[in-house]
Order: C-alpha cells, then structure tokens, then sequence
C-alpha cells in the first residue's frame, strides 16, 4: 500500500491515472477504496472528474475536458475552523523562485493581517491555575504512574526471583505487567500538579489548531505532536541538579584511607518541555530541530506556551516551504527526463530512419544485376514480339494467323509487366523521399 509520500512524489502519475481510468479502477491498484483515494487526490489538489464523467463517456456523450495539474500549494492551517476570523491564511508562494523561499522565516508565510491574529492567540494563551476535568492522556498517565508505583514497591525483587517456586507461590495484590506508554512526563511529586496543567492546556490548543496527540504502542512514553500538518516529538522533564554529601558516616568513612566527594542528583524544581521534530524517509538528509524551553529567573514555563507555539509553527512552514521545493525540483526533474526521453525517442527515430535508407541503398545497389539481368530479358521479349509481327503477314492461314494474334497479346501484355524500368523509378523515388 502507497503512504502520502509515495502519492506526493507520483502526484502527476496520479494525476494522469484518475483521469485515463475510473477512480475505483485506479483505487485497486494503489490498495485503496476509491473514497481512500480521493481523499488523497483532494489533499494533493488533484483536479479530479465530475461524478457522471465516465458514464457519459461511455455512452458517446460529451463530459468536461481534462484540466490542467496545478502548481501544489501548502494547505492552510486553521486555529479554530468554525471561526472564520481565525483562520490562518497561508500566501501563495508559487511564483516566489527557490532562491528566495530557502531563506524565508516561516511565520513570513502568513499573510500580515492572519500574522497578526496568530500572534494575538498565542499570547492570550494561559494555564489555568486548577484544573476540574483532564484530557483523557492526563487520566492514563496518572492511573499508570499510580499502577507503577504499587507494581514497583511490591515487586521490589521481581528481577530476582520470577524465575523460582517461590515467586509464584506469592499472592499479590498488584499483579505484574511491563509498562503501558503514556505521556512523557518526568517530574517530582512537588511539580507533578503544575506539569500536569502544562500539559493539559498544552493538549488543549493542540485540538484547537486542528492538530492531535499521538502516544505509540510499547513500554516506552513517548508522545507525537502533530500540529501544523507536522510532528514533534515531546518530553517534559524537571532539571536535576548534583548535590555534593558524604554518603558514608565519619565511622564507615574511617576504615577507608582515603576520601573522595561523591554526588546525588536531586530534583531542582524547575520544568522544561523538550520538542524533537519528526522527519519522514524522504527527509533524512536533513538535520531535524530541537525546541527546548525550560523555567528561567525571569519567565515560569506556563509563560512560555505562546512562544512555543509560534516557534513549533515557524518549524512546520519552513519543513512546509522544503517540501515545496522539493516537489518543485521533483517536477523540473520529471519534465527534464521527459524531454531528454523525447530527444532519445526522437534521435533513435531518425537513426531507424538513416538505417532504414541505408538498407535501402544496399538493396537497390544488390538489385541493379537483377535490373540489369531483368533488361536483358524485356528486351528479348520486345525483339521475339516484333519477329512475330513481322511473320505475322507472311502466315497465309487464316486460323494460325488468328492463334498467333493472340499470342502477340499475351506476349505485349507480359512485356509490360516485366518491364524493369517501373520498378527501378519507383526504387529511386523513395530513395530520393527517404
């Protein structure tokens, strides 16, 4: 089965496809249902046929003519789609060259009036400061961490003893499984309630930009944003910090003869939210970026949500603005091959042609001793008639005279078709043609 990336880079291959054949015929080949299929048609902006086209085709009627492929463009983005005054209009840059789009910061994308709307949302962004009713990935990252917690401290010596009699002989109240992933989240108890409103609300203006959160199946957390038609990664962690202590007391420390500083790490109380973006198969060649945003002397991290936004966005559009350009170069480069096939087809047509003539030549050349031998003939043919007729007054039987007239005729008759020199015009016509 084709993914998006496969219809991106094929789009005009697609596009020729759903338009020579109906739309359920070429959803076969592609393993898609043809509503599959035109979803994806519709997200490549793929002119598709009028429903009724091929019926009207089949039965000899007229339908719409074939339009042209547009130029794809980037899809725009919206903050809340019932809400016309907010979406977000993206500029047509199709006309812009690559020179200029390479260099270009992804918030200049946005028309200056949506910029500035983007802007004014971002920074009305708050977290609440309690929150009644999580999202339901809050409620499943806190009923496994309370499952963790039991599992852990009953099981302490799982490791070591699951493999014996006595494991088994145990009755546990918390029976044991591995880790089911949930969000990221890494923080002490004293932070858990804020990071957990961090979150929330994080989540929250993901779905209103139309975007979701994506946890994959496995023991390991993990979580993907996918906002702004792109993915990041995304961890939220507490900064932890070495505190210098003798682990050892003054009467253990004194049967060692020397002493050496050790360390612990402890929780700081400080947050920081860490973003990854995500890179598809097409896009390894490019270094992916890192957004890592943290609680400073100066802005809590709850201060912080509008500036991520607008970082995460400027990342998408200009991953947006490569794909663009790659699907540009994609097409020079189809049109390219294209042409340079038509020149090949063109220069392989004219060498077949040039072959052709040259052996025509050295068949002309090899039948000049036939036309040579052929003249001989028609000119014996022409002196054996015209004996005949010249007999012919001296015959005084009347019906020999008659067989002899027509054999006169069949001899004339065979005369003009052996007749070498029509063939020997024609040979040199289309030598002189070719």
């Amino acid at each position: 089965m084709y993914n998006e990336d496969d219809f991106l880079n094929e789009r005009e291959k697609l596009y020729n496809e759903v338009w020579n054949e109906p739309m359920t015929t070429v959803a076969k080949r592609y393993g898609l249902s043809d509503n599959g299929l035109r979803k994806r048609c519709i997200k490549l902006e793929i002119p598709l046929p009028p429903v009724g086209h091929w019926a009207k085709l089949q039965a000899g009627k007229e339908s719409v003519p074939k339009p042209k492929l547009p130029p794809i463009k980037i899809i725009k983005q919206s903050i809340n789609i019932e809400d016309k005054k907010h979406i977000i209009e993206i500029k047509d840059i199709s006309n812009i060259p690559d020179s200029k789009l390479e260099v270009l910061d992804g918030m200049e994308l946005l028309t200056l009036e949506s910029k500035e709307r983007f802007i004014q949302w971002c920074e009305k962004i708050q977290v609440p400061k309690q929150i009644d009713n999580y999202n339901k990935l809050i409620i499943e990252y806190q009923k496994e961490n309370q499952y963790r917690k039991a599992r852990d401290e009953e099981h302490k010596f799982h490791d070591i003893f699951r493999y014996t009699d006595f494991f088994w002989s145990i009755q546990h109240k918390t029976p044991y499984r591995e880790n089911i992933a949930v969000l990221p989240i890494s923080v002490s108890e004293k932070q858990i309630n804020r990071a957990l409103r961090i979150i929330d609300t994080l989540i929250n203006l993901v779905s209103e930009l139309g975007g979701k959160i994506i946890i994959n199946h496995g023991n390991k957390d993990n979580a993907i944003f996918m906002v702004f038609n792109h993915e990041f990664s995304f961890e939220m962690s507490e900064i932890m910090i070495k505190q210098r202590s003798k682990l050892l007391d003054y009467k253990e420390s004194s049967i060692y003869t020397e002493f050496k500083p050790m360390y612990e790490k402890m929780y700081s109380g400080l947050l920081k939210i860490d973003f990854v973006e995500q890179l598809n198969n097409q896009s390894r060649e490019k270094c992916y970026k890192r957004l890592c945003f943290q609680d400073s002397s100066k802005e809590l991290l709850e201060k912080q949500l509008g500036e991520i936004f607008i970082s995460l966005f400027k990342i998408a559009n200009e991953a947006s603005i490569a794909r663009y350009i790659s699907q540009r170069e994609y097409e020079k480069r189809r049109k390219e091959e294209k042409r340079l096939y038509e020149i090949e087809a063109e220069n392989l047509k004219e060498k077949q042609r040039i072959e052709a003539k040259n052996q025509q030549r050295i068949k002309f050349n090899q039948d000049i001793d036939r036309h040579i031998e052929e003249w001989f003939k028609y000119q014996n043919l022409k002196k054996y008639i015209n004996d005949l007729n010249e007999l012919l007054p001296t015959i005084a039987d009347p019906e020999s005279k008659e067989i002899i007239e027509d054999y006169l005729l069949l001899l004339r008759d065979k005369a003009e078709k052996v007749n070498p020199i029509n063939d020997i015009i024609k040979e040199i016509k289309l030598l002189q043609d070719e």
